[in-house]
């Protein structure tokens, strides 16, 4: 394992006051680790220079020694033959279907190997050599290899014959989808017949522990057979088209020896059989690939390093474990849950998303032409890449090219530092821009509770609780089929949002059985950092059509009034009221503000409270009738475009200089079950309410239509138990 700085995550993005917080943490040093519980009550005055203000619980703190954790980076499979008739001295052949999706040079890469678990090498294995050619390996020495390389995108029937005293490869491209053999090929070649009784198959991968997975490219219908081209009796037969929402592959063979999938590998992929002029649901007969990647990470699975207990009375709110070690510091986010009428809702699945992304590393020069500053790389940025093992986000690409559409919440994600600039914006983006949320919340001093998407995914409108008023992020874009379910039945009997973010209820998201991974297939529209390959837009951990929700019938406009309409990060703008603004309805949430005056024409990201990326109003798309407009964005220049799925026909004169469509729209409307809901289109909003400490129009009419939605609630304290504040976080 590489050398790496202080890193750690814990097992849940929320938990109940007097609760157990555990931390997994790691440290290439050995150093020792002191673990205080902070809480959250601002963003940063200025950030990038100062810390964002926390209250500390010294009470709860906790000193262990870290040291270094394994992480094994790369994803296999594997079955264990030791329970069942397994091939010792009879001929045997083993077969599978490959698929390889670039041109990827993987040259030692295991396809597959059989043998004994305590080996070096397997027994009899099948490996990429030179020119993505296949070789027969006995005992680790080559045999025989096919002379003509794999061609990308094209599926390969590979069976390997283990007889007395030789070894034969067969090769032939015979996929449903390809009308003729367009590659058949046999070579074989002599060995000794030394062989053990072989106690385990592994695929991408001979020793994992040592090596992680190696393998880049598809497999299916990996079997097993007595005698020669696959002519015996069959010994296991492992479907990976079943069961695809687990890491279980059923072997449907005499024996049942099931196998195990480790490292996260994508499943529910059209295999060899799939014929596009078909078409339909995905069926195990023909979705039976499994995608190996040799930069694939799952659940890292690191020991406990230490645990906090939470206070029994903790409030409601933004906290972290913050690590110290020598010279390093981490903060591991998380939300203590309770109860109040007004509850914000962390977009912790959009954090997921975007956790230890590689952007600027692989495609930083495709932004320089929507922004008008330079863009540089920060040090977290370059940490991701030297530490593989930090994993991907669902807005990169693997090794071989395809995009990455599964992530894990179990690994240090680097990127949510409660000061941290974004590297795009240069600005506070993500989890450091909804602190500003947070200590508006505190400057109105009316009670609220903090909840994370995967509480809502998990628990449906009861994790709302007493909640009158639902307040989102700032970029709450990615939204599971069981969250929009609890927000449609929330908003239906009454319920009442503030939607202060943009580029929301974007993504169809689902995650996996135990909540730990997250999954996106994007689909072909939506500005998206990768396209699916056809047929590869269901997912794998619940059979969600992905895509985007407004392809669904159901989506941002209906929700929040408003959905995407661009993106760029050119300079942020602010707003000008518009008539609906003065309707007798609405004309307390801009008391205080006056009629022509520029709203948040000032604020942390790029300088406006109108940017980074924007909302508008469109009753075409489900936006409701009765809306009314209150304000929108000034002009944007072209580093703002129109958003991709709004685009028909490729012409010139998309951006936000000639095109009305590109702005920010601040709208309200009341639902059908009597509540409200009020949305401000904008990511960089809530950004702005920090400016000035809070002193500025965006913050009044924040506070304004917060009270209005609470019946002009007055307000009360809320106490800080057990905590002193620090803003500059112990320094």
């Amino acid at each position: 394992m590489t050398r790496h700085p202080l890193l750690g995550y814990t097992d849940a993005s929320s938990f109940r006051p007097g609760e157990s917080v555990p931390v997994r943490v790691s440290s290439a040093r050995g150093s020792t680790v002191e673990a205080t519980l902070v809480r959250f009550l601002d963003g940063s005055p200025r950030p990038g220079a100062d810390p964002a203000p926390v209250a500390e619980y010294h009470e709860v703190t906790v000193t262990f020694r870290a040291e270094p954790q394994n992480a094994v980076v790369g994803s296999w499979f594997e079955a264990d033959l030791t329970e069942g008739d397994t091939p010792n001295d009879q001929d045997v052949s083993v077969g599978v279907w490959i698929q390889l999706l670039s041109d990827l040079d993987q040259t030692g890469a295991i396809v597959f190997g059989l043998g004994r678990r305590e080996a070096e090498v397997p027994q009899l294995g099948l490996s990429v050599a030179p020119k993505r050619t296949l070789a027969v390996e006995v005992d680790g020495e080559a045999i025989c290899a096919t002379e003509q390389g794999l061609a990308a995108n094209t599926w390969y029937k590979v069976i390997v014959d283990w007889r007395n005293h030789t070894v034969g490869l067969a090769i032939s491209s015979r996929a449903k989808q390809h009308s003729t053999h367009d590659h058949v090929e046999r070579v074989e070649g002599e060995t000794p017949r030394n062989r053990k009784q072989p106690d385990i198959v592994r695929a991408g991968s001979w020793r994992p522990e040592a090596t992680g997975g190696t393998f880049s490219g598809r497999i299916a219908e990996l079997t097993i057979h007595s005698g020669s081209g696959e002519t015996g009796e069959v010994i296991a037969s492992w479907d990976f088209g079943v069961s695809t929402e687990t890491w279980t592959v059923v072997d449907s063979g005499p024996n049942a020896f099931q196998g195990q999938l480790h490292n996260a590998p994508t499943r529910l992929l059209p295999g060899p059989k799939w014929d596009p002029l078909e078409g339909g649901i995905p069926t195990p007969a023909t979705y039976d690939a499994v995608h190996l990647h040799s930069d694939d990470v799952g659940d890292l699975g690191w020991e406990l390093s230490g645990e906090l207990s939470l206070p029994d009375h903790a409030p409601s709110g933004v906290y972290a474990v913050r690590l110290r070690g020598q010279s390093e510091e981490m903060h591991i986010p998380f939300a203590v849950r309770g109860e109040a009428d007004v509850a914000l809702l962390l977009p912790t699945l959009t954090y997921l998303s975007y956790a230890n992304h590689r952007m600027f590393t692989e495609r930083g020069e495709l932004f320089e032409y929507i922004s008008d500053h330079d863009i540089q790389a920060t040090e977290r940025e370059a940490l991701v890449v030297d530490h593989p093992f930090l994993g991907r986000s669902i807005y990169d690409l693997h090794d071989d090219g395809t995009g990455v559409s599964q992530v894990t919440r179990a690994r240090p994600i680097v990127n949510l530092e409660p000061a941290q600039l974004d590297w795009l914006g240069k600005g506070p983006h993500h989890f450091a821009a909804d602190l500003y949320l947070v200590g508006w919340l505190g400057r109105t001093r009316i009670p609220y509770s903090v909840l994370t998407d995967e509480d809502l995914h998990a628990e449906g409108t009861d994790a709302l609780g007493q909640c009158r008023v639902l307040v989102t992020g700032s970029h709450p874009e990615y939204w599971t089929t069981p969250m929009m379910r609890a927000l449609r039945s929330y908003l239906d009997h009454g319920g009442n949002l503030m939607y202060l973010g943009a580029n929301g209820f974007y993504w169809v998201t689902s995650l996996s059985q135990n909540g730990n991974m997250m999954e996106v297939r994007r689909g072909f529209t939506g500005s998206r950092a990768w396209t699916s390959r056809p047929g590869e837009t269901v997912h794998a951990f619940d059979g969600a059509e992905g895509g985007l929700w407004r392809n669904r019938g159901y989506g941002p406009f209906h929700v929040g009034g408003v959905g995407m309409a661009s993106q760029g990060w050119g300079t942020s703008v602010g707003y000008r009221r518009l008539p609906d603004s003065f309707d007798p309805r609405v004309a307390s949430f801009f008391k205080g503000i006056g009629d022509d005056e520029p709203i948040g024409d000032f604020g942390f990201l790029a300088g406006g409270a109108a940017g980074y990326e924007v909302d508008r109003l469109d009753t075409l798309w489900g936006s409701p009738p009765e809306t009314l407009r209150l304000a929108t964005s000034e002009k944007f220049a072209d580093y703002y475009q129109l958003t991709v799925e709004y685009v028909e026909n490729m012409t010139s004169g998309y951006g936000g200089t000639t095109t009305p469509e590109v702005r920010a729209d601040m709208v309200w409307f009341k639902t059908p079950g009597g509540g409200q809901v009020f949305s401000t289109g904008s990511i960089s909003w809530a950004s702005a309410l920090g400016w000035n400490g809070g002193d500025n129009n965006v913050d009044t009419i924040t506070t304004n239509v917060l009270r209005a939605f609470l019946g002009n609630r007055r307000p009360s304290n809320q106490v800080v138990l057990g905590a002193r504040s620090q803003c500059s976080q112990g320094k």
